[in-house]
C-alpha cells in the first residue's frame, strides 16, 4: 500500500538546460527533497539520461531512466544532488518541481 506524505514545501525550479556534459539535477542549486518531478521540454531534439555520477550522453554508465521530449519522471529522492542528468544534444531543456 502506498505511503501518504504530507509535504511541508513545494518548489518550482523553473527551466534548466543541459548539454552533453553531465550535471546534477539543479547544478549548484541542489537541495533536499522527498519527491522530484522532471519534465523534458516539448521542443527538445535529443534525449535526457538520468542516472548516477557515471551516466553519459550516449546512455552509458548507470542510467536510471531516459526522457524524450514531453516525457515526465517522478522520483522519491532525499536530495536532488543524488541524480545526474545529461543530454544527447546541446541545450536540452527540462523543468524540475520539488516536494519537501
Amino acid at each position: 500500500m502506498p505511503s501518504t506524505y504530507v509535504y511541508s514545501s513545494v518548489y518550482g525550479n523553473g527551466k534548466q538546460t543541459v548539454g552533453t556534459t553531465r550535471q546534477t539535477l539543479l547544478g549548484t542549486a541542489d537541495r533536499s527533497s522527498r519527491e522530484v518531478w522532471i519534465t523534458a521540454d516539448d521542443a527538445n531534439t535529443g534525449k535526457l539520461y538520468l542516472g548516477d555520477n557515471s551516466v553519459t550522453s550516449t546512455g552509458g554508465g548507470n542510467v536510471f531512466t531516459k526522457l524524450q521530449a514531453g516525457q515526465i519522471a517522478v522520483m522519491q529522492l532525499s536530495s536532488t544532488s543524488l541524480l545526474n542528468v545529461v543530454g544527447t544534444a546541446a541545450s536540452q531543456t527540462y523543468y524540475v518541481g520539488i516536494l519537501e
